[in-house]
């Protein structure tokens, strides 16, 4: 699409929107190279796996309740090799006396230029 843009004069995209987190690292294969050689920012939304990476597992919170896709089609099927995630995400917060959602996010911040939080609350801002 840049190409095509630059063609004609266009502005071109700088920044590539993707989903990306500790449980889905799917761009790591292609669109993390693709990115880096055409001078592209990477921006992932639900850096917190719609709150997964927040919270011990199996924790119940109202998100997961009201996100009927993200519990059925995003994150359903992977119940199984997120735990473990999830866990060690959990054991490094307890470890150093910090949040889960801290974890995640000092990993997530190593790997893309801005991440895109999606906070309903203060304290979600809190870390």
């Amino acid at each position: 699409m840049n190409d095509y843009m630059k063609e004609h004069n266009y502005p071109q995209f700088v920044s590539i929107q993707d989903h990306y987190n500790l449980i889905y690292r799917e761009d790591e294969r292609e669109l993390f190279t693709f990115a880096h050689e055409n001078n592209l920012g990477l921006t992932p939304y639900s850096p917190l796996a719609s709150g997964r990476l927040a919270h011990p597992f199996g924790t119940q919170i109202t998100r997961r309740k009201q996100d009927l896709f993200s519990e059925k089609d995003k994150y359903g099927k992977t119940v199984d090799i997120d735990r473990p995630i999830i866990d060690e995400v959990e054991k490094i917060a307890q470890n150093h006396n910090i949040s889960m959602a801290a974890v995640a996010l000092a990993w997530l911040k190593t790997k893309v230029n801005a991440l895109i939080v999606g906070a309903t609350k203060v304290h979600h801002l809190e870390l």
